[in-house]
């Protein structure tokens, strides 16, 4: 088998440390997102990114604010 792609590798790399996903899910995903339009990509990205920024632990109980 041929060495992926870098970016497929990184893309690979970084969802295969999601939980529960190992290799051949981290596959499977990659390919899905590789197929997607552009806009749906971004959008996933975007949805990420936003949640990581504006999504907090409470100071008083701990839950996501």
């Amino acid at each position: 088998m041929a060495a992926p792609l870098e970016p497929l590798a990184r893309l690979l790399n970084a969802l295969s440390k999601l939980p529960g996903v190992g290799k051949r899910s981290a596959l499977r995903l990659a390919y899905h997102i590789l197929e997607q339009p552009e806009v749906d990509v971004r959008e996933l990205a975007e949805s990420i990114w936003r949640a990581r920024k504006e999504i907090h632990n409470c100071a008083v109980c701990g839950n996501y604010a």
